[in-house]
């Protein structure tokens, strides 16, 4: 399941659970972990942690919650940590983009054609 669609592999009162949770700001905060494993923390009936562990493909390979829902093997907390993520994800590829944008607007014209000209080359051969 990937994080960027996991809504279409759970039950669907349980995803707009999460997005009611994830949009009334219920999530209270994520901590990042080494090797793409995260931290929610989800306020319910009580404070909820949430763990999710992602590939490099943004495949979740791990996620569980400490809230004592059985009915399915996702919980609301969990969709709503999801959701969170895909925010957070999504805000940093922003932020290389932005950084990525300025470097090149930093560079001088004769360095943006080499740059163009190598990356047409590396097309070139791949054909």
């Amino acid at each position: 399941m990937n994080l960027w669609n996991f809504s279409g592999h759970i039950n669907e009162a349980v995803v707009k659970r999460g997005i009611d949770y994830y949009e009334s700001g219920a999530v209270l905060w994520i901590k990042e972990k080494p090797a793409l494993t995260f931290q929610g923390f989800v306020q319910g009936t009580k404070k909820y942690t949430v763990l999710v562990m992602l590939d490099q493909e943004d495949r979740i390979a791990f996620s569980s919650c400490t809230c004592p829902y059985n009915k399915g093997p996702y919980c609301k907390h969990e969709a709503a940590v999801y959701l969170a993520l895909q925010h957070r994800l999504r805000e940093k590829q922003i932020q290389k983009l932005e950084s990525l944008e300025q470097l090149l607007a930093d560079q001088p014209k004769e360095t943006l054609i080499k740059i163009l000209t190598d990356i047409i080359a590396e097309c070139e051969e791949l054909s």
